[in-house]
């Protein structure tokens, strides 16, 4: 059976008859488990055993929330794991497994459109559900899942999990105006000049080979490095010298180990009793420590530069910027968080898709001829490519990096969302209050009735015109289910920042250099034995974290003749 075929529904029976047997394990593992107990609940003289009652009065109420969750809740009649139904342990797991992607993948392939997985969680694999979950006037709040953020940095939201709409307006309209395409512009020589560096390290000026090629490079490293050097440049006028040296790498890590951290426990508030998360999910946890801190301290000191650094960098612009409906701005502790979020978000996110792109263009040849063709015969000269219309100007670029983002989109699980008071109508389905929905990214990008021929790279999809066999329609349902950066009230406002920074990074090596990948490696390749929905060679392989987490390609570089 093809991979389409299993995407139909298979309608709530299989659910039901999955519910029944696991509530038929569940009550008879009960009654021995409980008989148990209560031989041990009175003592030779008679007396009651305290601690074996209070054992008891556990396991009862263990048992009857989880038949009640499996049998009576709202949910109850949408399929999935059965333990999924009982524990968000089932996505905490994932989550620290860095498979939730292809677990959603898996687990709608099996079932259908309607999933559940979580007590109280709902996974929707359609467009449609997508405008209905994040439409502006959607009966929708952020989940109580990103409440976890203010643990670890003050008791203050950023705007990306900040969970009060009207909180949540005022510091997307700051941050809008703070991140606008002037101020983006405005900061295109701090990009640049970390780029510059970035190409011409790539050979280290020693051929590998006779025919001139250079040594194997991990792309994801590299690229890495460089992202986290503009951002320090573009963001906070600091650039934190990743690149150059080796020391002060960690940089790279710690974003995307503290948001996996944050992402986790906010799925199980309960592990912040007796500090369970830092015993059972030390390193992520230290990843938090590590970029609360680096906010911090980075805030502090861009604060004490006053005027001497106003107008040339986008905190500079965060400081200035006034709320144009309340005329308020962000105190210093939103100014801490905000930059948590500058540091993660205009990283993690960049650096797999770019890396993606780069990977998916030299496993496809004749897609790495036309972009590499279309790059030079639009420019002249390596300084000629800077941000503006000319840029923009090759399509077939932009439908490279579309097309690595719909592959291997860098938050490849839901965003989730609560249902308010009133419930929600979701593809002529009722959600109830306090249910958290969310459609996954992955799933919905590989969904074939949006993308004929889901897993294989076909940037011909985003042009349109008939080229490739796609039409104008093609691309409209296309865009429809494309969530790579969010959709509705919530969407990534640095989607802009993120665009210009693939396509100088990608067109200026393009221009520079032939690439080909190192016949010795297949890091980030898929492959038999690396786990369920890993085995396709040709895909760029992510751990999903919330943010991705990736390595590799190893790619050698030759200039250009």
């Amino acid at each position: 059976m093809s991979e389409a075929s299993n995407c139909l529904p298979v309608g709530n029976t299989i659910g039901i008859m999955q519910h029944t047997i696991a509530l038929g394990a569940l009550v008879l593992s009960s009654g021995f488990i409980l008989s148990q107990i209560i031989t041990r609940i009175i003592s030779d003289d008679g007396r009651l055993h305290v601690s074996a009652l209070a054992g008891w009065a556990l396991l009862e109420y263990f048992f009857v929330n989880a038949i009640y969750r499996l049998q009576f809740h709202p949910l109850s009649k949408y399929p999935g794991p059965w333990w999924a139904a009982i524990t968000d342990w089932y996505t905490v797991i994932h989550l620290a497994k860095g498979d939730r992607h292809l677990d959603f993948y898996r687990l709608h392939l099996k079932h259908g459109k309607f999933v559940r997985f979580g007590p109280n969680r709902l996974s929707i694999n359609s467009a449609e559900a997508l405008r209905d979950i994040f439409a502006v006037r959607a009966n929708t709040l952020k989940s109580q899942v990103y409440g976890s953020f203010k643990y670890f940095f003050n008791g203050i939201d950023m705007s990306m999990t900040e969970i009060d709409r009207d909180r949540h307006a005022f510091k997307r309209r700051v941050n809008a105006s703070a991140l606008s395409p002037d101020a983006v512009r405005n900061v295109q020589e701090q990009i640049l000049q970390n780029i510059r560096y970035f190409c011409t390290q790539l050979t280290d000026g020693k051929p590998n080979d006779p025919e001139g090629w250079s040594a194997p490079r991990n792309i994801s490293r590299l690229v890495g490095y460089l992202v986290s050097d503009i951002m320090g440049d573009v963001t906070f006028s600091k650039n934190w010298n990743v690149q150059r040296d080796k020391a002060r790498r960690h940089f790279v890590d710690d974003g995307a180990m503290g948001t996996a951290g944050i992402h986790l426990t906010g799925h199980m508030p309960g592990l912040f009793f007796l500090s369970m998360h830092k015993i059972l999910f030390w390193p992520l946890i230290q990843g938090v420590q590590q970029l609360a801190t680096l906010s911090d301290s980075i805030t502090e000191w861009r604060i004490a530069q006053g005027e001497t650094l106003k107008g040339k960098d986008l905190f500079s612009s965060l400081l200035e910027a006034v709320d144009p409906l309340t005329g308020k701005k962000f105190t210093q502790g939103e100014l801490i968080s905000e930059a948590g979020l500058l540091i993660v978000g205009g990283s993690d996110t960049t650096v797999t898709a770019m890396s993606a792109t780069i990977f998916y263009l030299l496993h496809n040849p004749a897609a790495l001829e036309r972009a590499q063709s279309e790059v030079r015969n639009t420019f002249s000269s390596l300084e000629e490519i800077i941000m503006g219309k000319k840029l923009d100007s090759c399509r077939y670029l932009v439908a490279c990096i579309d097309e690595s983002l719909r592959l291997s989109p860098p938050v490849g699980s839901v965003l989730p969302r609560q249902v308010q008071a009133g419930g929600l109508m979701v593809e002529g389905e009722y959600i109830p209050e306090g249910i958290d929905v969310g459609v996954p990214h992955y799933t919905i990008h590989h969904n074939p009735a949006y993308y004929s021929d889901p897993f294989t790279f076909r940037p011909e999809r985003w042009l349109g015109s008939g080229e490739g066999g796609f039409t104008e329609a093609d691309v409209a349902k296309a865009q429809t289910a494309f969530t790579a950066f969010g959709v509705g009230r919530t969407s990534c406002i640095g989607h802009y920042l993120a665009y210009q920074e693939m396509q100088l990074v990608i067109g200026r090596l393009l221009f520079s250099y032939d690439m080909q990948l190192d016949s010795k490696s297949k890091l980030g390749e898929g492959g038999q034995g690396k786990g369920w929905g890993r085995h396709r060679k040709g895909e760029y392989q992510l751990l999903d974290r919330f943010v991705s987490m990736q390595d590799g390609p190893m790619v050698q570089f030759r200039p250009r003749s």
